[in-house]
């Protein structure tokens, strides 16, 4: 039997996404927030296997999951802060630069 592997949109591109939703939103706000407003930005342009769910995490798609490691990522990049409480995401001072120049 072939295994059909689905195009997914690289954790990377989520970045950007990220950090504008988040600087629309004043610097901080709760996960389900923040994957919301990339979901709205994203509109359309999911690719196939970003909406499917990792046997994983199958309460949620693959995008969501990806979005979540990326801010991991962002998180250690000093991007995003790692004290934030329980499921908030908060852009750093680093995070609100990369905002402004997303607006330039």
């Amino acid at each position: 039997m072939e295994t059909i592997v689905k195009a997914l949109t690289p954790q990377g591109e989520y970045r950007d996404l990220i950090v504008e939703v988040l600087g629309r939103a004043g610097g901080s706000a709760d996960r389900s927030a923040v994957l919301q407003g990339i979901a709205n930005l994203m509109h359309g342009r999911f690719l196939p296997g970003d909406l499917e769910s990792p046997k994983s995490r199958p309460h949620e798609a693959k995008w969501q999951n990806r979005a979540s490691y990326e801010r991991a990522e962002m998180v250690r990049e000093r991007l995003l802060r790692p004290d934030s409480p329980t499921g908030v995401w908060a852009l750093t001072k680093d995070g609100l630069e990369r905002f402004r120049g997303l607006c330039h």
